[in-house]
């Protein structure tokens, strides 16, 4: 599937005040940078269904 980083930015926003309390700032910044490069080769690894397919819906926008 082709990434898009929109939806991992969207997820980190809601991620990022939870972690911050529990791990501290430094610690929840470099978990979000190592994050965002693993859901990138999550996300091009992942075998793309196409866009005719009727649960297309659910993944691509």
């Amino acid at each position: 599937m082709k990434y898009k980083g929109m939806y991992f930015s969207l997820m980190s926003l809601f991620l990022k005040k939870p972690m911050i309390e529990k791990f501290g700032k430094n610690k929840t910044e470099e978990s979000l940078k190592k994050g965002r490069e693993l859901y990138k080769q999550m996300i091009e690894s992942t075998e793309d269904i196409g866009s005719n397919n009727p649960m297309a819906g659910n993944i691509y926008s």
